[in-house]
């Protein structure tokens, strides 16, 4: 009978390339699993943002509402920073599907941050960080087996309303402007008097 550290010795004189190759194939799994993690962590602060901003909405007193906007400013911020480090690991060429679906979170908390906050600025960040995905799903691509096809329509579609809010933005941004150099200042009207 064989004693176990003999038949250590023995695996490890007879496959040495074999074991580097596992030992780097459960090294990529162990990136893959932290990187999820980075991911589901990053949702789970989503939620919590987004349930602070709700409650920024329902609040009538000004003091709780500011205390609600900032810790709603925060996760929102860990959130972008777990998003980030997911997305080290998975990139538009390895893991599309993965890079997509990370994209449109980021975006979707970044269009309710943007609605609360009331900040156009946030609103183009989400925009130019969801077409940083337009390479991923190219519409000349549809048989690509790189990406999931279920999610093609939804990107796009996000990709429609977001550019369709930021529009929406931009035009009633320009429309204040224009009330405003339009209104007569106290000072113009009491010279014309």
């Amino acid at each position: 009978m064989n004693h176990p550290i003999e038949l250590f010795l023995r695996f490890r004189q007879v496959m040495p390339s074999r074991r580097l190759c596992l030992y780097m194939n459960s090294l990529v799994c162990r990136k893959q699993e932290v990187a999820f993690g980075h991911f589901q962590l990053a949702c789970y602060q989503r939620d919590l943002c987004l349930r602070f901003l709700d409650l920024v909405d329902k609040e009538i007193k000004q003091k709780n509402e500011d205390k609600y906007r900032q810790k709603a400013k925060w996760y929102g911020s860990l959130a972008e920073k777990n998003w980030q480090r997911a997305l080290e690991f998975y990139g538009p060429n390895t893991h599309p599907t993965m890079f997509l679906n990370i994209l449109m979170a980021q975006s979707v908390l970044s269009v309710n941050l943007s609605d609360s906050l009331h900040s156009s600025v946030i609103l183009e960040a989400a925009l130019v960080r969801l077409l940083e995905g337009r390479h991923v799903v190219e519409p000349n691509e549809e048989d690509s087996n790189d990406v999931n096809l279920d999610i093609k329509p939804k990107f796009l579609g996000q990709l429609l309303s977001l550019l369709k809010s930021v529009l929406a933005a931009a035009q009633a941004d320009h429309r204040q402007r224009q009330l405003l150099s339009v209104r007569p200042t106290p000072a113009t009207t009491e010279e014309t008097l």
